[in-house]
């Protein structure tokens, strides 16, 4: 197995157990208690190709259309500030800002009644700098993303919710070079 597989793993396995932990040790509750999320969250995020390249961010939901289902899930808006820390193509540790605004479809597990989600999302960013690793750089700052995760809520009417993710960010070939940046991330997030 390589170092970066190993890595990979260790990144990806390590939350997820961790989250699986704290998840489990709430209480069921009902479709209802389930809406369509309103809430604030925290999330942390390692890069997968960038060893040492993390983001950290906060960000609220809100329904996108209270109360209706399309195709089997709630709509919500994501909308999200992130810190992007890393070794910039100098070597040099650089930081960006990023904004973001992603519509998110979330299905839950037996028919709404499950505590587990899944959540799907695809929207913009626009980071503050040129983003540059030793590796690569992107061409713009506005960016496309893409998130997919799994979560449970747990906690009393289920107002705390875990999940972990992976997400993507690129330009979708608009512009070159467009490496794109992968990132796997734990969301801690509170209901209201």
């Amino acid at each position: 197995m390589t170092t970066t597989s190993s890595r990979l793993q260790s990144l990806l396995f390590r939350p997820l157990g961790a989250a699986l932990l704290v998840a489990g040790c709430g209480s069921s509750a009902l479709a209802q208690e389930y809406a369509s999320p309103t809430s604030v969250y925290l999330q942390w995020g390692s890069n997968s190709e960038s060893p040492g390249t993390s983001a950290l961010t906060i960000g609220a939901t809100a329904p996108m259309l209270p109360g209706r289902e399309f195709l089997g899930a709630r709509l919500h808006w994501d909308g999200f500030l992130s810190q992007w820390r890393g070794d910039n193509s100098a070597g040099v540790r650089a930081s960006y800002t990023q904004l973001g605004l992603m519509p998110t479809a979330r299905w839950r597990f037996s028919e709404g009644r499950s505590a587990w989600f899944a959540d799907a999302g695809l929207g913009i960013t626009y980071l503050d700098g040129e983003y540059s690793t030793p590796d690569h750089t992107f061409s713009t700052r506005w960016n496309f993303t893409q998130r997919v995760a799994l979560g449970r809520s747990f906690g009393e009417q289920g107002r705390h919710e875990l999940s972990l993710a992976l997400q993507h960010f690129s330009n979708a070939g608009i512009e070159k070079p467009n490496p794109g940046e992968n990132f796997i991330s734990l969301r801690y997030a509170m209901r209201f």
